[in-house]
């Protein structure tokens, strides 16, 4: 049975997105701001000690950077410009088909014989997405268009599909 990993929950850029559209669901992980001197992580006392100093030019806050392991409802960090939650992908696809009754297809593609030797496709298969609604009526086909990607995993074509929905649909 395959483990749950990094490629299952939204990246920091899709967390940012799905805030700014409303998402406001409970999830285990968040993503927050790595606090850093010299390179090195720090605490808020390590942190306050070098602002009290006057070194505090001296930090480095990356958003973003840091996951938390736990994230309790908060309205999705409303109040932070930095932090957003870190929800798994069928969370995201839950909450777009609730709440947008937006539903994503994602498919293997098998590649044709002549074009792999005609070299218009260099992989023998990948992955590609579709969104409709939940009536039934498509409404994008990534396919169909004419510069189409090749998704090399299903993940990363469903991460598509969601930043589509985001960006276009809601």
């Amino acid at each position: 049975m395959e483990t749950i990993n990094d490629k299952d929950f939204c990246d920091y850029q899709t967390g940012m997105l799905l805030k700014e559209k409303g998402y406001n669901e409970w999830c285990k992980t968040s993503f927050g701001t790595a606090v850093r001197h010299n390179g090195e992580d720090i605490d808020e006392d390590d942190e306050w000690s070098l602002k009290v100093n006057g070194r505090g030019d001296e930090i480095e806050y990356i958003p973003g950077e840091w996951v938390h392991e736990f994230y309790n409802k908060n309205e999705n960090f409303k109040k932070s410009e930095t932090c957003c939650s870190r929800p798994h992908l069928y969370d995201i696809c839950k909450w777009l088909r609730v709440n947008h009754s937006l539903h994503i297809n994602v498919f293997p593609v098998e590649a044709r014989k002549d074009d792999i030797e005609s070299g218009s496709c260099d992989k023998r298969s990948f992955w590609s997405f579709s969104i409709s609604t939940t009536m039934g009526e498509y409404i994008y086909d990534d396919m169909a268009q004419l510069e189409h990607k090749e998704y090399a995993t299903l993940e990363e074509a469903l991460s598509a599909g969601i930043v589509k929905c985001l960006t276009e649909y809601i």
